[in-house]
């Protein structure tokens, strides 16, 4: 996946984007295939020509692109004094030597003595994290700067720097979507201190440590996850991102035009804040924990929802209790009456009726209700049963006929229909969806139709 191209490299003159995922790679399938063998393969000799496959999202059709490999020297550093007393500072990635010279330059700028201090992180893929952790305590005097949380719950906290030359002055933060890793722990911290304020669109949400191991038999490695990045306020960054204080986007007309509407407003808000201008606070969504989950899950800030990869929606965000809750389909929903509840405990989340029975049984490996099953066995080959609940998850007409032990049949209270008898079970369905329980295994019957017994 491209995370951000380089300013000034051909990847981005050819105009690759960020999240724009790589397929091949001269014609070769990447599917799968380790990041840093498919990096290998981009790379070549200056002048040389190579030729990606890319999926971008919104866009139906694989997109071909050739690109004519060059020399790229990439500073890390760029600063300059806008008009206005504002000093601006651009870092485009955190290397081994960035932190050395971000220090320079921030020395160089804070002898002018600004009123304000912008700093671009935009398009900044991230790269060393102790540079980042260097970075951070340029603007953040004392406290965690982030964490590092394992497989095992536990986090390991680092801390900021002394020493900082800009712990004081009033600050944003730019960001989109191509700010990632190292950057975002960098913005994550600021932000969570209200140190400064972030200005751009929702970060790209790469907060992860991984590992590749080995296949006994040489033939394959696994990529593993061994830590993930939290912010100082325990915030998950990996799959979310950060979402900015002030939302400013930029659209391509915007770059066509030699405008920067997101420069252009943390200016503004900054000399707002030197002008003692109150500036109303934008409310940011702080995510709880994602829940455990055997696969990767996708954060939907515009619904608020987790889904998995296959674009099932997993859990929703409980906004009043902070907190993530299984996803309930409108099937259930509508089947459900008032007084049944959500509720969760040691052994996980269940539906039950107001007397506490359980009547259905969250499973956070398939992220599908299971039928908890009746709360009796018949016993008779016909007798009737009420309750609020349906044998399946399809649909929940209020009451059951059952007839033999193994298989309950939906009645629709149609029986005072003329020629149904009770010693028959006959269900005359308009457009409802029909389903049987068959022992524990929910078979669609099908709709309109009649069934006999």
């Amino acid at each position: 996946t491209v995370v951000s191209p380089i300013a000034g490299s051909p990847a981005e003159k050819a105009d690759l984007k960020p999240g724009d995922q790589i397929i091949a790679i001269d014609g070769q399938d990447m599917t799968g295939v380790n990041p840093e063998l498919a990096r290998q393969k981009v790379l070549g000799p200056a002048g040389s020509t190579v030729h990606l496959t890319i999926l971008r999202e919104g866009v139906d059709q694989p997109l071909e692109f050739d690109i004519v490999r060059a020399h790229i020297v990439i500073p890390s550093v760029e600063s300059k004094m806008l008009d206005n007393g504002i000093a601006y500072v651009k870092l485009s990635v955190f290397g081994d030597k960035s932190a050395t010279d971000f220090h320079q330059v921030l020395k160089d700028l804070m002898a002018q003595q600004p009123t304000g201090l912008i700093l671009d992180l935009r398009n900044n893929p991230g790269g060393v994290v102790p540079t980042a952790i260097q970075v951070a305590s340029e603007f953040i005097g004392k406290g965690v700067i982030m964490y590092e949380q394992h497989g095992d719950g536990t986090r390991t906290p680092t801390n900021a720097l002394s020493g900082g030359l800009a712990t004081e002055i009033p600050l944003v933060v730019l960001v989109n979507e191509g700010s990632a890793s190292a950057s975002e722990i960098v913005a994550g911290a600021i932000q969570d201190y209200s140190r400064g304020k972030l200005v751009g669109v929702t970060t790209y949400g790469k907060g992860s440590e991984q590992n590749w191991v080995p296949l006994s038999n040489n033939q394959g490695a696994v990529l593993v996850t061994i830590a993930r990045w939290l912010t100082p306020n325990g915030r998950t960054i990996d799959k979310i991102g950060l979402t900015p204080d002030v939302v400013v986007k930029l659209t391509e007309e915007d770059v066509a035009a030699g405008l920067d509407p997101q420069l252009d407003r943390a200016t503004a808000f900054l000399l707002q804040t030197v002008a003692g201008i109150p500036i109303a606070p934008q409310e940011t969504e702080i995510l709880p924990q994602f829940p455990s989950s055997p696969v990767e899950l996708k954060y939907h800030p515009e619904s608020s929802s987790l889904s998995t990869s296959d674009g099932r929606t997993a859990y929703i965000l409980d906004k009043e209790n902070n907190r993530w809750v299984p996803y309930i389909p409108d099937e259930i929903e509508r089947s459900i009456s008032a007084d049944f509840s959500l509720q969760e405990d040691s052994m996980g989340w269940t539906i039950r009726s107001a007397d506490g029975q359980e009547y259905f049984i969250w499973d956070p490996v398939s992220f599908a209700w299971k039928f908890a099953g009746m709360s009796s066995t018949p016993t008779s080959e016909s007798s009737t049963a009420t309750s609020p609940l349906l044998t399946c998850p399809l649909a929940m007409p209020p009451q059951l006929t059952i007839g033999k032990p193994a298989r309950l049949t939906i009645n629709l209270n149609m029986r005072s229909s003329p020629g149904i008898e009770d010693n028959w079970l006959q269900t005359l369905l308009a457009g409802t969806q029909v389903v049987v329980l068959d022992g524990a295994q929910c078979i669609p019957y099908g709709s309109g139709a009649y069934l006999w017994w």
